[in-house]
């Protein structure tokens, strides 16, 4: 109980130091009242309400005895002008702050956040110790007020650095101040001040729940920077990550994490700025020897080259960056390095000797457009020559012929090969009657070679046999028992799996002789409703997308299987498949149900016909479409109705059609010209929404009785491109031409 007071404080100290609190209070308050400047008095009238509201045998009376302490101390603080009775009496002063604040966590856990809410401020305006600010906040936190305790927060963290960098070590807990106040702010976006914290974190305690919450921190910031622009912002947390992976007591999780940083960084960045990307990764890969990261650059090279085909003609892709890159990463990571041409010839050989024709050839694509030696890139086009010459499909596919015709069409040797090689190919697919696999490499040949007549001889020979096969063959019609419903009783019926089978042979052979993915199916939940809808149109002899509750025969399915489908009335199955294609009729004039029948993106259809009517599930449904790998071409690749190049004369339609996607065709004049001679058009009105955009005509005076060659103009057809220099998407018209020869067949 000893206290260092002054001789004339003999009474209230005498009290004190006997443990008479009570008295000793009376008798500093008497003195306070005489002298009210005397801090001798406060301090012992302090220390006693702290005894007395402390002690288990006097708390129960003196239960704001504490709190009384600590108001006594803000007084003593107040007085005390210069600070040095508080610099002598700092004990003191310090088993009442710590009293008051193990009464404020027994106020937090009894419930009474606002009092300790008020002691602790209190607290932190004595002495601003890191974990009062904590405590505080901790309570700003549960009621809400995440601004005010992220001060708290940020205010302890700050306190704790700079005690840190004094040699003053923090109690362990207090790393919780870290990990949330860095999440917080994460939350926010501010990810550069949430690195700092973290950072400072690993740096003052270094302990487990700091390196796990960093750890979720960084797998979460790898999310949120795909994609990201800041390239700077980037890179500065990258090389953020070199200085965390020295602090961390988990090394190599923060190495790698970094380099899937970079690898992210790189693929988004290449597209804005390739070789700044590269040089930043290359930089990396040469400091660490990081002999991996080389690998995916290599393989980007045969990835990046390739063919593809558009409506205005091949266009070839190659990978001479990443082959730049990858030659400059070899030559910094080599004991002895070599030139990049010697590199790159070596290369070369090597895959010659192990006879990879494909990445042979495309590693020579990128090697010719480097401007390489041209006497020694025709030297290797030879030796590739002579392996494929001779190999099985195991070795070089048949489909590689055309990157070789288009990747060096001056070799006469390539073209003659690839030429002779679809020759036979197209004899062996069309004997095997697979005219699907057939009529891809016919297209593909065509357009390679629009002159190749022997091309055009079995172009003839597949629309002929596949014609007699497919279409003739699915030609059957429907009666009453073959769907096995009635009206009379609102009974749907149900078409046979064999009948279901004819109506999909039909409907992949017209999408087959359109050029469009023709594997598609039939859905049995789809066909009931589709059923069910055919229902209603031959009850109540009329069609509607939209019919009443109050039709005949009406039905909730049979509702939705018309709100979803093309309908036809008085003819169904193949027959009225073929009528919705040729869509004639007023208000058909935007040939809508022939759009939605060519949507190249559909897979599954249903189909539901009575005697007299049919409706083909065409629209919505789950899981419906094909892969966009299988139809990714036709954000290129125009449609056309009469089918390019030849056409059934049982195909024919009145109404002709040029669709193509995400085209503008507002301001689109159609030309056509009947064995050479122009025949005047009629261009219907536009109206979009229905599949693919698309421009419809009606040519006058064809002759529908006679094998017939057609010529196809359409102008002023707008295709959407970006202008850099605007910052916007404009329309810049473009022509296409095609032809197409009617076979009368019937």
């Amino acid at each position: 109980m000893g206290l260092q007071l002054h001789a004339g404080a003999q009474k209230f100290v005498a009290a004190y130091t006997q443990g008479n609190f009570e008295k000793a209070i009376k008798f500093a308050e008497k003195a306070i009242d005489e002298e009210p400047k005397n801090l001798d008095a406060y301090l012992v009238k302090a220390m006693s309400n702290m005894h007395l509201g402390s002690d288990s045998a006097t708390r129960a009376e003196h239960s704001f005895g504490v709190e009384s302490a600590l108001g006594t101390l803000k007084l003593i603080i107040k007085k005390d002008k210069t600070g040095a009775f508080i610099s002598a009496h700092q004990a003191e002063l310090d088993s009442i702050v710590y009293a008051n604040y193990l009464l404020a966590e027994k106020n937090i856990d009894n419930g009474k956040t606002e009092k300790a809410s008020k002691i602790l401020n209190d607290l932190i305006d004595i002495k601003p110790l890191p974990a009062y600010y904590y405590q505080v906040g901790i309570i700003y936190l549960d009621e809400g007020n995440t601004f005010a305790a992220m001060d708290m927060f940020n205010d302890a963290a700050a306190k704790i650095y700079i005690d840190a960098k004094a040699g003053i070590k923090p109690d362990a807990y207090l790393d919780e101040i870290f990990i949330t106040l860095a999440g917080n702010i994460a939350d926010k976006g501010d990810l550069n001040s949430a690195f700092v914290i973290y950072n400072r974190a690993l740096d003052i305690f270094n302990n487990a729940s700091i390196n796990e919450a960093y750890k979720v921190f960084l797998d979460g910031l790898l999310l949120q920077l795909n994609g990201y622009r800041d390239s700077t912002r980037q890179i500065a947390f990258i090389k953020n990550l070199d200085t965390v992976a020295q602090l961390t007591n988990d090394p190599n999780f923060f190495a790698a994490l970094k380099w899937q940083m970079i690898m992210q960084y790189f693929e988004y960045q290449m597209d804005y700025d390739y070789y700044g990307a590269a040089a930043f990764v290359e930089t990396y890969v040469c400091a660490e020897r990081k002999t991996e990261i080389p690998d995916g650059f290599y393989d980007k090279i045969f990835e990046s080259t390739f063919i593809k085909n558009t409506v205005d003609g091949a266009v070839l892709y190659d990978g001479r960056q990443f082959m730049r890159t990858w030659l400059s990463m070899q030559s910094c990571l080599m004991e002895k390095p070599i030139s990049g041409n010697e590199l790159m010839y070596a290369v070369m050989d090597s895959l010659l000797s192990e006879k990879k024709c494909v990445e042979a050839y495309k590693w020579l694509h990128n090697i010719k457009l480097w401007n390489a030696d041209a006497k020694k890139v025709t030297a290797y086009e030879n030796q590739i020559y002579n392996i494929i010459k001779v190999a099985d499909t195991s070795v070089f596919s048949f489909s590689n012929l055309y990157d070789l015709t288009y990747f060096f069409p001056a070799n006469k040797n390539f073209k003659s090969l690839q030429e002779k090689s679809a020759y036979a190919e197209l004899i062996k697919l069309l004997d095997q009657k697979k005219f699907s696999e057939s009529g891809k490499l016919l297209r593909a040949q065509i357009k390679l070679n629009p002159k190749d007549k022997v091309i055009h001889d079995l172009y003839r020979r597949w629309i002929v046999l596949d014609f007699n096969e497919n279409f003739l063959g699915s030609a059957v019609y429907i009666n009453d028992k073959d769907w096995g419903g009635s009206v009379e009783n609102c009974e749907p019926g149900k078409l046979s799996a064999e009948m279901q089978a004819t109506f999909l042979q039909r409907l992949n052979y017209c999408r087959r002789v359109a050029g469009v993915p023709d594997k598609c199916e039939l859905r049995a939940s789809l066909n009931e409703k589709c059923q069910a809808a055919a229902l209603m149109m031959t009850a109540n002899y009329d069609l509607s997308h939209l019919p009443p509750e109050d039709w005949q025969c009406y039905t909730p399915a049979g509702a939705i299987g018309a709100g979803n489908s093309n309908l036809s009335l008085g003819y169904s199955g193949p027959s009225a498949l073929l009528g919705q294609l040729e869509d004639d009729g007023e208000n058909n004039y935007f040939v809508g149900h022939r759009r939605w029948i060519l949507n190249p993106s559909r897979k599954v259809f249903g189909h539901g016909s009575t005697s007299s009517a049919m409706a083909l599930w065409a629209l919505g449904g789950e899981s419906s479409n094909y892969d966009d790998v299988i139809t990714r071409e036709f954000e290129t690749q125009y449609i056309c109705w009469p089918p390019e190049h030849y056409f059934p004369s049982a195909l024919y339609a009145s109404r002709w059609s040029f669709s193509l996607r995400s085209a503008d065709f507002s301001k689109s004049t159609v030309e056509i010209y009947q064995e050479g001679v122009q025949l005047e058009v009629i261009v219907l009105e536009n109206n979009a929404g229905y599949g693919m955009n698309t421009v419809v005509w009606e040519p006058q005076g064809v002759k529908y009785n006679e094998e017939v060659n057609f010529k196809v103009v359409v102008k002023n057809v707008g295709i959407y491109e970006w202008d850099e220099a605007k910052s916007e998407y404009i329309s810049i018209p473009k022509t296409y031409t095609y032809t197409t020869t009617m076979l009368q067949l019937r």
